[in-house]
């Protein structure tokens, strides 16, 4: 059969015509020489053109509108199916898939396609990368440590802060168990974390609390944290700031041992002068 013979039975199928056109696609059939046989859907429009305009035109007189396109046919010709993203005139983008067109006999005689408009993905996509990489740049920017972890207690986000903290690069710490950050003393508090996969909350949720941390050197240091969780994709997660507090803890000490001093100067010279009274 030929491949005009097969195409002008595609059009006698009403119902075939009536589903593609109301596709928010293009199906497409373009014979080896490059003239477009078939072509149905709305992204015709999208595409900027009109499906009367283009039936019985050369794929040449678009190569110019859209680059990489005529390579794409050539390889298609020659057996490869292949998958790629166009820019169409209107600036809306398009993922195009084509692939061989087999006669009977299972020779190629064309190229039949299938187009999607992806703007609206692609600007989603943008706009994920984007709030990725604002959120990406406050955590880099933030003094305390932040850390993400799944429902699981595996760390999935490690900013710098949290690198100068604990010794460990991103790639390091990134999959790894929280409590591999802290000492072995603070497991039995860290245990309440891990109903917080199932409920979202805990003990340790929603305050402030002191814990002993241990940096990649092994050494044990003080280290505030606070925890609160969030859903993202049906499943909890928890995001922690920390903070290394030992500068404080050794101020706070200081001022103790500094108001025990006095106090005991100061009970001394009280006894002194009760002595000297006398």
């Amino acid at each position: 059969m030929q491949l005009s013979q097969t195409i002008e039975k595609l059009k006698d199928y009403d119902f075939l015509r009536t589903i593609l056109s109301d596709l928010p696609a293009v199906v497409f059939v373009i014979a080896p020489d490059g003239t477009v046989l078939f072509a149905e859907g709305k992204g015709i429009a999208f595409a900027g053109h009109r499906r009367d305009d283009i039936l019985g035109t050369n794929t040449s007189e678009y190569f110019s509108l859209y680059p990489g396109f005529e390579e794409t046919m050539r390889r298609v010709l020659e057996g490869e199916t292949i998958t790629s993203t166009l820019i169409v005139p209107s600036q809306r983008s398009l993922e195009v898939t084509c692939s061989p067109l087999r006669d009977d006999r299972g020779s190629i005689c064309g190229v039949v396609g299938v187009a999607q408009d992806i703007s609206e993905r692609i600007e989603q996509e943008q706009a994920l990368r984007e709030s990725e990489e604002k959120f990406r740049s406050i955590t880099s920017a933030a003094i305390d440590a932040i850390i993400m972890m799944d429902q699981a207690g595996r760390i999935s986000l490690w900013n710098d802060a949290a690198q100068a903290i604990f010794g460990y690069t991103e790639q390091e710490a990134i999959g790894q168990h929280l409590h591999f950050l802290f000492a072995p003393q603070t497991y039995n508090e860290l245990t309440m974390i891990e109903g917080f996969a199932s409920r979202g909350d805990g003990p340790l949720f929603g305050k402030v609390v002191e814990l002993r941390a241990r940096r990649r050197s092994g050494e044990e240091f003080p280290l505030e944290l606070s925890l609160s969780a969030f859903r993202l994709h049906d499943k909890w997660q928890a995001v922690g700031t920390a903070r290394d507090i030992t500068e404080r803890k050794k101020a706070e000490q200081q001022l103790r041992e500094s108001e025990e001093k006095f106090s005991r100067a100061f009970q001394a010279n009280a006894a002194l002068m009760a002595i000297t009274d006398t």
